[in-house]
């Protein structure tokens, strides 16, 4: 087998036709999406390594240097060692799924190993990695048979992705599907909400005050101590590059913003993302936080989606809102052997991307 390996520092540099056939539609996973990724990434610094075989992209891993951890327990902790030796995470940093595409997967077991030896050679030395993770996998995937093989170790992500598969052609249809238990949630919640004169609806981009709501999510971010992966304008920034894929779902009390989070669309699917809270609203953040994904999920069913993520920071106390848990893995080798040797003795922390919401439970 003749391939060829090719490193690229920006998607822009890569082939659109020829990375589109390569991803063969799956979702949040085309040029332009990685286009977006970048535009609203602070501190992102990406590196696509592509595999070739007679000119035909047959691989590609979407990987980006860090500097700085994105686990808030680490970067407390350590945050001085990235710096002096910056860290490879190999994954797809917005939709937290594997950043690894085979045009043909049944050739995972030529393809793969000849990917780890080029970044050996074309991204670790190169820039002196100190370790490096492939993150979003999972459990049952060949990514990480193949991986625990060569004693990777297994890092744990903290919380499951709930991936709801869209089949109803309303939301009243989807409500009469939940269990006894998700729908009687969802009416006390609903109860509770109108109780207190809290308004849950999707915002018109073209007129709302998309500065409001980013401030409050900056607010909440900063409360839950989480990391700072994106510009400061990041609602404005982003709908101003996703039209009409992005949409934000609000909580209003008496006309303002209590609450907020971004959904965006790439072909067919929806995601989840980027909450913001008031959290002077105490005791009522687990049922604006709850509103908000039931809101979500109202609009992904008119918009006529076929699936949404839900985010993995979903608390336990909240129903599954009878979609599916997907739980995902990392898995991670530092360089120097004696080093990955100890780690190995001694891992005990969880990888964190995003933070975990932390709201108040409630009583009884």
């Amino acid at each position: 087998m003749s391939v060829m390996a090719e490193l690229y520092k920006s998607i822009d540099q890569v082939d659109p036709g020829e990375w589109d056939q390569l991803v063969a539609g799956q979702p949040f996973a085309d040029w332009h999406w990685f286009q977006i990724t970048e535009a609203l990434s602070v501190d992102y610094q990406p590196r696509y390594l592509l595999l070739k075989e007679n000119g035909q992209l047959k691989m590609g891993a979407v990987c980006y240097i860090q500097n700085r951890f994105h686990s808030r327990r680490l970067q407390s902790l350590i945050g001085w060692f990235p710096r002096r030796f910056p860290t490879l995470r190999c994954d797809a940093p917005i939709h937290l799924d594997t950043g690894l595409f085979f045009s043909d997967s049944g050739r995972f077991n030529e393809l793969f190993p000849e990917l780890l030896r080029s970044m050996q050679t074309l991204l670790l030395k190169r820039e002196h990695i100190s370790f490096y993770s492939f993150d979003h996998l999972l459990p049952t995937s060949p990514t990480w048979a193949f991986l625990q093989a060569k004693n990777y170790h297994r890092i744990k992500h903290v919380g499951a992705e709930i991936n709801l598969k869209i089949h109803w052609s309303s939301f009243e249809d989807y409500l009469k599907d939940l269990s006894k238990p998700e729908y009687e949630e969802y009416l006390r919640t609903k109860t509770e909400l109108e109780a207190q004169s809290i308004l849950i609806e999707a915002a018109d981009s073209s007129s709302e005050n998309l500065d409001a709501s980013q401030r409050l999510q900056t607010d909440f971010n900063r409360h839950v101590h989480g990391p700072k992966l994106y510009h400061p304008d990041l609602y404005p920034r982003t709908s101003k590059l996703m039209g009409k894929d992005f949409k934000l779902v609000v909580a209003r009390h008496d006309g303002q913003v209590i609450g907020c989070i971004a959904m965006l669309r790439n072909q067919d699917h929806w995601l989840v993302k980027w909450l913001g809270l008031d959290l002077t609203f105490l005791p009522a953040e687990m049922e604006i936080y709850y509103g908000l994904l039931a809101e979500c999920v109202r609009q992904a069913i008119l918009a006529g989606g076929c699936q949404i993520r839900l985010g993995a920071s979903v608390p336990p106390t909240i129903q599954n809102f009878g979609g599916r848990l997907e739980r995902r893995i990392g898995a991670m080798s530092i360089r120097n052997r004696p080093l990955h040797w100890l780690a190995g003795r001694v891992l005990g922390f969880t990888a964190n991307p995003e933070p975990e919401i932390e709201l108040p439970a409630k009583n009884g």
